[in-house]
């Protein structure tokens, strides 16, 4: 029988096997910090939406979208659509505004992108459009300037690069409670150790984001997108993905969709008033800066603020809070919304806020099942109400007969 290794060989081995196990975790790190710069896909399973991030610095639109979730390119393929040739998810246009129309840039995240998968002639931004050319005879032009998974500065620093050069009549922010207080703010509401690991180990994020891919349904892909006779243009939809859109087809299963709106909760409870009232400051700095930016530009600006659902269907609301352990009276449900509106209206900003747009409609469809997007009911409801707004506030296109003459801004 061999003699039994020394205390000290045993703890050499074991610092050796230790050593190793940190190179080899090292090394997995140091790969991954680099394959996620040159895949897309990779990227995407990296994804972590609250962390802080500066975009002053980037100098192009092409390096803007680069730094985005999914890293969209021109012409490249998302769901059902062919993305148009400067990389966005709406029709090929020109960078001098044409005669006679009225352009509207807007800005926002996958509530304007796509919703999570709507059609995009039945997105908020297009029913808008055809309500203020219905209601003005004049040609409008909506183009969307979006990305799933972004924030505030992102889309800040979008509307500097791509947006101002567009010339537009009007540019409206697309803000969402749900996460834009949040995304690009450091940390989430809620600090401690499931924040602090995704920080600083990519290892770790993948293994998770991964894990929680398993909570999103499966389905059939929609068919291969193709260039479309040749000529090398994209910005148009294939003619397959709206006749297979269906609302009830769920996203998430039950469990993933409550952790998102359990987290989404947070925004709204007392105890969290001190984190939201920071995260609050930074995110209304930011829309400040835009909509003084976009009035130099000689265009309108408007704020729509987006419900998340918790807040426009009590019973869901009912449902997660029980999953929390929340003092009663611990939540105000209405408190993002109030202090976005006091803000706004102290800096003269035109904002409409949906909440109660939503509220007496809760039940009715507004929502893709088991998702945190609107369904096409619940865009439409958006699109019509935020066109009533534009015309009531005296920034839509003025009536075909009333328009100013040649040279005008409008």
């Amino acid at each position: 029988m061999p003699p039994l290794p020394s205390r000290r060989a045993l703890l050499v081995r074991a610092v050796v096997v230790l050593l190793g196990l940190v190179l080899a975790a090292a090394a997995v790190e140091l790969g991954l910090r680099i394959g996620r710069h040159r895949s897309p896909r990779l990227g995407s399973l990296l994804y972590e939406p609250t962390f802080r991030t500066e975009y002053d610095e980037i100098g192009s639109t092409p390096e803007l979208l680069a730094t985005g979730t999914l890293g969209y390119k021109p012409l490249g393929h998302t769901p059902g659509f062919v993305l148009n040739s400067r990389g966005f998810r709406t029709d090929e246009y020109l960078e001098t505004r044409p005669a006679g129309v009225f352009r509207v840039v807007v800005l926002g995240d996958s509530f304007t992108f796509d919703s999570y998968g709507v059609p995009i002639e039945q997105m908020w931004h297009q029913v808008m459009e055809r309500e203020l050319a219905a209601r003005s005879g004049r040609t409008v032009e909506v183009l969307s300037l979006s990305a799933p998974a972004v924030g505030p500065r992102f889309e800040l620093r979008l509307w500097e690069l791509e947006g101002r050069r567009l010339e537009p009549d009007l540019v409206v922010l697309a803000f969402f409670v749900g996460n834009d207080f949040t995304d690009e703010a450091g940390t989430p509401l809620e600090a401690g150790l499931e924040s602090f690991l995704p920080r600083h180990s990519l290892a770790y994020r993948l293994v998770r984001n991964l894990v929680r891919l398993r909570g999103i349904e499966t389905h059939p892909p929609p068919e291969a997108a193709s260039a479309r006779d040749g000529d090398g243009r994209g910005g148009y939809e294939l003619p397959s993905y709206a006749s297979t859109y269906d609302p009830t087809v769920p996203t998430f299963d039950e469990e993933t969709f409550d952790r998102v709106e359990r987290n989404r909760l947070l925004a709204y409870a007392g105890p969290y008033a001190e984190r939201f009232d920071a995260l609050f400051g930074d995110a209304a700095a930011v829309l400040e800066r835009l909509a003084r930016d976009v009035e130099t530009s000689g265009a309108g600006f408007a704020v729509m603020i987006i419900p998340d659902q918790t807040q426009t269907d009590a019973g869901l609301r009912r449902r997660v809070r029980a999953q929390l352990s929340l003092p009663r009276g611990a939540l105000d449900v209405d408190r993002p919304q109030r202090r976005l509106r006091e803000y706004l209206a102290s800096r003269r900003i035109p904002h409409l806020d949906l909440l109660p747009v939503f509220r007496p409609s809760a039940g009715r469809g507004l929502y893709k099942r088991r998702d945190t997007h609107w369904s096409a009911a619940g865009n439409r409801l958006a699109g019509v109400a935020l066109a009533d707004f534009v015309i009531e506030r005296g920034l839509g296109p003025a009536p075909a007969a009333a328009q100013p003459s040649a040279g005008s801004r409008r």
